[in-house]
């Protein structure tokens, strides 16, 4: 036997170990405890450079700020900003090794939001200038008669406040950050579910949210952000691969450098002597029918969550992460108010077996023990800066589809009758066609009907430009 040839000495390690502590970590780390520390150096290095470059970009970029109004009779449904959403993914471009690690180059990042201001809601989207064109073309595509109007930054009045508050009457914040419990690829509950199908009616999910948010009283203030970048089609991949373990069909695993690297030689030698004949070729894999019939075993609740897998993962994707902030003065703020009410409005799209929303507690301003509270004023004052930044730190993001996205942002419909939301009070007319209009020529005396002829024909007079065309 192997094991009776090896001998132990047990008082080597007892003399070692009776060393100063000091020692005896410098001994671990001359004989080989380096390694796995300057791996993790230069693993942190790695990440501080790209993050450090990404700042650099994204602070050189010019972002916008669109307050959006729709129509009081608006009946589109949320499909309509489906294709939003879709129109705004095409804003997505292509990223080299060059691009991303030394000019810092990122995805474009949008901020969808809804505020309450005292009780008054109000939809903004905050994009980069050069993507103004580009939100407002797919806003006006699917509602026409909405009004888009740039608008300061509502959050950067309050980049001073002061934590913890200095009077009673000071500002005061509770925040959080939501991500999704499970992998990304699993779907939540969408606004196709919220249809009666009978009655053919759309119960909105985002009413009773937007009715929460209207009751907020003038000196608060509640902000949800969702803010999210176009993701490419990598991460479709772990869905791919779920439905096939799920099915019973064999996934390829990936194979390291390390083992392309090795397995090269042998590889060129199978097929120097597979293909000079001195091998006979590997015979022909047979059907695999175990598959076929894992699937017909599977349960109804296992292949509705594979029909939705599936569907998901064919749509284009967002990643994105919801922020949420609520702001008042100290002597008033009251938490259980507002936060049940947005993580409720959250909980109408958990979907049962698959997917669901949760807040990020590592971010969360809360102060249930006092080891949370040695950290509360530097979390509230981080979480503060990130919104007023809209900065992708804080929780991880994760991908939600374009449908997924309509879902948890979209315009409210004709049936939400919370009463301050802005709505556009007038829809947009075109000028009608019998609209008269002169053609004027340089050089030409212009001449008003029934009027005489001007005395110095020889001065043209230009026609006045036409008055704004009432709304009709």
């Amino acid at each position: 036997m192997f094991f009776q040839f090896v001998i132990f000495d047990v008082n080597t390690w007892t003399e070692f170990g009776s060393h100063n502590p000091f020692f005896v970590m410098w001994m671990f780390f001359i004989l080989g405890g380096w390694i796995p520390i300057t791996f993790i150096f230069l693993w942190g290095m790695k990440r501080a450079w790209l993050i450090w470059r990404q700042d650099m970009f994204a602070a050189r970029a010019k972002y916008v700020l669109l307050a959006i109004d729709v129509p009081k009779e608006n009946e589109q449904l949320p499909k309509a900003v489906e294709n939003v959403f879709a129109h705004i993914h095409g804003a997505s471009v292509a990223i080299d090794f060059f691009e991303k690690w030394w000019k810092g180059k990122i995805q474009p990042t949008f901020s969808f939001e809804i505020c309450s201001h005292g009780g008054y809601v109000q939809y903004y989207i905050r994009t980069e200038e050069r993507f103004r064109d580009l939100v407002e073309a797919a806003v006006f595509s699917q509602y026409p008669d909405a009004e888009i109007n740039e608008v300061e930054d509502y959050a950067k009045q309050f980049a001073g406040t002061v934590f913890p508050p200095p009077t009673p009457v000071s500002m005061d914040l509770f925040a959080s950050e939501f991500r999704l419990k499970k992998p990304e690829y699993l779907p939540i509950r969408t606004y196709l579910e919220f249809e009666e199908k009978l009655a053919g009616e759309f119960k909105d999910p985002l009413g009773t949210l937007l009715e929460s948010l209207s009751q907020v009283k003038p000196e608060e203030q509640v902000w949800l952000q969702i803010l999210s970048s176009p993701a490419d089609s990598s991460w479709k991949d772990a869905g791919v691969n779920y439905i096939k373990k799920v099915a019973g069909i064999k996934v390829a695993g990936s194979e390291s450098f390390l083992s392309r690297v090795g397995g090269a030689p042998l590889n060129l030698m199978h097929e120097v002597l597979v293909h000079g004949s001195v091998l006979p070729p590997p015979p022909e894999k047979k059907k695999d029918d175990a598959a076929m019939f894992r699937m017909l075993m599977l349960t109804p609740d296992t292949k509705t969550q594979l029909e939705a897998v599936s569907e998901k993962i064919n749509k284009p994707g967002f990643k994105m992460k919801i922020r949420f902030i609520y702001l008042a003065p100290a002597n008033k703020k009251y938490i259980p108010s507002v936060y049940p009410a947005i993580k409720g409005a959250l909980n109408q799209f958990n979907a049962p077996g698959m997917n669901a929303f949760a807040p990020f507690l590592r971010v969360m301003t809360q102060d249930d023990y006092f080891w949370l509270r040695w950290t509360l004023n530097g979390k509230k004052r981080r979480i503060l800066g990130r919104y007023i930044r809209r900065s992708n730190d804080g929780s991880p993001r994760d991908v939600l589809n374009t449908e997924e996205m309509a879902t948890i942002y979209h315009f409210p419909v004709l049936t939400v009758k919370a009463p301050l939301i802005k709505k556009t009070e007038s829809r947009r007319g075109e000028p009608p066609v019998s609209l008269p209009t002169s053609a004027f020529t340089p050089g030409e005396t212009a001449v008003k009907a029934g009027a005489e002829e001007p005395q110095n024909p020889s001065s043209p007079v230009a026609p006045s430009a036409p008055g704004a065309l009432p709304f009709v």
